[in-house]
């Protein structure tokens, strides 16, 4: 499986190789998609089967020629709209690539039917969060490259502040430490 699909192509995926690889995760940013609601994960042909759909939804680039930045859109219109309203780390405005190509997913008993349709026109995104100090300086390679854990923005976003030594503990945690360290104060 290549998580960047791009041209139209089909194929069917086992129930392993779909698990394997994070239900055919792709690096893309995509909108996910309603699907049609008559489909069951239980049929016996993928024609049947439960229907998903994912739009691909471009990337952000820069408007300075020499500037290389490509940003991963997020995932809500207003979303974009505010990554656009920002400006890029060269100090130059920021432009959204739409792209529109369409993954459909049947999920049936015998596994994931997976269809691509259309060729993305646009870059791989290039600038993401990274996990090391050096990394968080400049661009390099994408997270989702890393490890498919990183895949989860919420992951990521642990992950940053853990390196820069923010908790990611949750409120009852940093209470009963405190009620350790502290006995009898509250």
């Amino acid at each position: 499986w290549d998580p960047w699909p791009d041209g139209d192509f089909e194929g069917l995926f086992t129930w392993e190789e779909v698990l394997r690889t994070d239900n055919l995760s792709e690096h893309w940013a995509c909108q996910p998609g309603g699907g049609d609601k008559r489909g069951s994960e239980s049929a016996l042909a993928w024609s049947q089967g439960k229907k998903t759909r994912r739009v691909c939804l471009g990337v952000i680039t820069c408007d300075e020629p020499t500037c290389e930045v490509i940003t991963r859109p997020q995932t809500r219109w207003a979303g974009i709209m505010g990554q656009l309203n920002a400006s890029c780390l060269c100090g130059s405005q920021l432009k959204h690539i739409d792209c529109g190509v369409t993954s459909v997913l049947y999920s049936f008993k015998g596994g994931v039917y997976y269809i691509h349709k259309g060729i993305h026109h646009h870059p791989k995104q290039t600038h993401i969060l990274h996990l090391s100090r050096d990394d968080l300086t400049g661009t390099r390679e994408s997270v989702a490259t890393i490890s498919t854990v990183l895949l989860n923005q919420d992951r990521v976003k642990a992950e940053l502040q853990a390196l820069q030594g923010k908790s990611t503990r949750n409120f009852v945690d940093d209470f009963a430490e405190f009620q350790k360290n502290h006995p009898g104060y509250v």
